[in-house]
């Protein structure tokens, strides 16, 4: 009896690979930037997603936790609050935390996952990485 393989390897491309028109425009674009350079700019890119999407789930984390525990809740959406908890203080806390934890793990291979300034400049400090990069 033969054994039917577990997974399909099929490296014909895919139909939203050949029709992807992103493919293309980043193709074009790399395309006409210098070789040194194309490493440092997807570097730049992948710093400014990272950071966005970090500090806004983040913010949306401590928005959320301050919205729920306000007590008018009827009244509309408030997320001022009369006093600060130390549930809602850890909420916020862990929300911030998992948030970095996670956009620093998806970008890590592709800018170093240096989200943090103070993280930066002990790199920029200690020439661990080229001066360039730090920007």
């Amino acid at each position: 009896m033969d054994r039917v393989p577990t997974m399909n390897i099929n490296r014909s491309p895919t139909t939203l690979q050949r029709i992807d028109p992103l493919k293309y425009l980043f193709r074009g674009i790399f395309e006409t930037l210098p070789k040194s350079a194309r490493g440092h700019v997807v570097a730049v890119v992948g710093e400014f997603l990272g950071t966005l999407c970090f500090i806004f789930f983040a913010f949306a984390g401590g928005e959320v936790a301050a919205a729920s525990s306000n007590e008018k809740q009827n009244e509309g959406v408030s997320t001022g609050t009369a006093s600060k908890s130390p549930a809602l203080l850890l909420y916020v806390a862990l929300s911030a935390g998992f948030s970095l934890a996670v956009f620093a793990w998806m970008f890590f291979r592709v800018s170093g996952g240096l989200f943090n300034p103070v993280v930066s400049c002990v790199h920029l400090l200690t020439v661990s990485r080229q001066p360039l990069m730090m920007l």
